[in-house]
């Protein structure tokens, strides 16, 4: 009888501490969020560049669920190249951040991608590598997402020339990965 009493209190604590560490997953609930941004640049210039304006409240996962968000950080972010006037060259492309309407606002981040051929990121994206300086720049900014809501991100292509001359043309994607921290 007394085996009876441990085998049944232990399977008692195995449920219980099952049922306890269960419960600890749903204390934050987290969702990746990519912020997906598309910019051509045109222009007969040496330098071609294009701005982009847009807010966090523009993507449903954002906008569905502001009343539930705890916090936001950055992940991670991307550069891809879409489309391209034919043999398009280039010295570098850089691309910058801004917080705010236009891109007056403060830099939040900006990073020089080196550039060959414009065909050089279609396949395969340039990841991001932000120094933690501007990690901390941007979490800082995203920490208070109700009042900085919107960015502007900025494309420039440095020295452009192709076999055909100008007009030039490049049409380039920025990702960027925030995840969100959610009340269950």
């Amino acid at each position: 009888m007394k085996k009876l009493y441990t085998l049944l209190l232990f399977v008692f604590i195995v449920i219980a501490a099952i049922t306890e560490q269960g419960c600890d997953i749903l204390n934050n609930l987290f969702l990746d969020q990519p912020l997906k941004q598309t910019i051509k640049t045109e222009g007969s210039s040496n330098d071609i560049k294009e701005i982009k304006t847009f807010s966090l409240s523009d993507y449903d996962a954002f906008d569905d669920n502001i009343e539930n968000i705890v916090g936001i950080t950055y992940m991670s972010a991307a550069y891809f190249t879409e489309t391209y006037s034919d043999s398009l060259t280039g010295k570098n492309i850089i691309v910058t951040l801004y917080a705010g309407f236009d891109d007056s606002g403060p830099v939040v981040w900006s990073v020089t991608i080196p550039f060959g051929q414009a065909s050089d990121y279609v396949k395969k994206p340039y990841k991001i590598k932000l120094t933690p300086d501007e990690i901390a720049e941007f979490n800082r900014y995203l920490a208070d997402y109700e009042k900085n809501d919107t960015y502007t991100a900025e494309l420039k292509v440095e020295s452009v020339n192709d076999d055909d001359g100008p007009p030039y043309s490049l049409t380039g994607r920025i990702e960027i990965i925030v995840q969100m921290e959610m009340k269950p």
